[in-house]
């Protein structure tokens, strides 16, 4: 209204009321992980002061949040968030009451999201190694891989096995191995982040040739070319090569069997000399000694 001394006017009165809507506080607090290896985790706050209808999160690549994006919306002072690929994240919330919004509380530090690679795409593993040295292989993975990790274990369930290379080559050279079997496995890491494992298909199998036949046998004449060459029997032998050679000329092989003797009939007359081999899967041995036998068409002549 309008007065002049004590005189006053009718009122005008406005047409609606006047709504005061102060902003809430900053929120509390803001828990932000360092890290993820699944692109999926969850942001949580603290509540604001004041009355508040929604808390606003906000994320970008960047610390000083240029191009962020509005990741949450509502009452909720928590976000699951999920589907992050590789890469570094930040993150900061306020608190809202309608359009009056409160300052932002960011998190401390950036979340690094560092998802595995693929499983390596094959692996190489010889089923063969008798001399204990050979070479495991594998194939390359998908995704960014910071180091291969190639794993060893004298079990098919890998009990006890045992990390034998980490690096980003894609073989290891293995040797010094004894008999037996050995089992290899591979994965590949980005930093603590690891695929799955790739397994071999089999086993090296190491088995240490036999030692050589400690004696070899037979007459040391013979009448009418008849007559059998017997060796000694190695531990780990399962097969035997014996070899001949005539006048003391080239040596060939006569016999691979698993039988520890020859026998011979109608052996032309000459001088004759014998050695043999013991032999595995892991290969054959060194010679025995020699053994010779004059054949003797129709007689031996001192």
């Amino acid at each position: 209204r309008a007065c002049n001394g004590s005189a006053c006017s009718g009122y005008r009165t406005g047409s609606g009321p006047l709504s005061v809507t102060l902003p809430p506080g900053a929120p509390s607090s803001i828990a932000v992980p360092s890290g993820s290896t699944t692109g999926g985790f969850t942001i949580s706050w603290g509540s604001a002061s004041g009355t508040v209808t929604a808390y606003k999160l906000y994320e970008a690549t960047n610390s000083n949040f240029t191009g962020q994006t509005l990741v949450h919306n509502g009452a909720a002072t928590s976000k699951v968030l999920s589907g992050r690929g590789n890469g570094t994240y930040y993150y900061r919330v306020r608190a809202c009451n309608g359009s009056a919004c409160g300052g932002y509380r960011t998190g401390g530090g950036s979340l690094s999201v560092t998802l595995p690679p693929g499983i390596p795409s094959s692996i190489t593993v010889p089923s063969n190694g008798s001399t204990g040295t050979y070479t495991v292989s594998w194939g390359a993975s998908s995704g960014v891989v910071t180091a291969y990790q190639l794993y060893e274990s004298t079990s098919s369930n890998f009990s006890g096995q045992t990390r034998i290379y980490s690096g980003t080559g894609r073989s290891k050279g293995v040797s010094g191995k004894g008999d037996g079997n050995y089992y290899y496995r591979v994965r590949a890491c980005n930093g603590s982040a690891c695929s799955g494992y790739r397994t071999g298909a089999n086993p090296t199998s190491v088995v240490s040739p036999p030692s050589a036949p400690a004696s070899i046998s037979g007459p040391s004449q013979s009448y009418g070319g008849d007559y059998t060459i017997s060796w000694a029997s190695p531990a780990g032998a399962t097969s035997y090569e014996l070899w001949e050679s005539k006048y003391g000329g080239t040596y060939f092989k006569v016999y691979t069997g698993s039988n520890a003797y020859k026998g011979f009939h109608s052996k032309s007359g000459g001088e004759y000399r014998y050695k043999a081999k013991a032999c595995n899967s892991g290969g054959c041995s060194g010679y025995s000694g020699v053994r010779l036998v004059r054949v003797c068409s129709p007689i031996c002549l001192d």
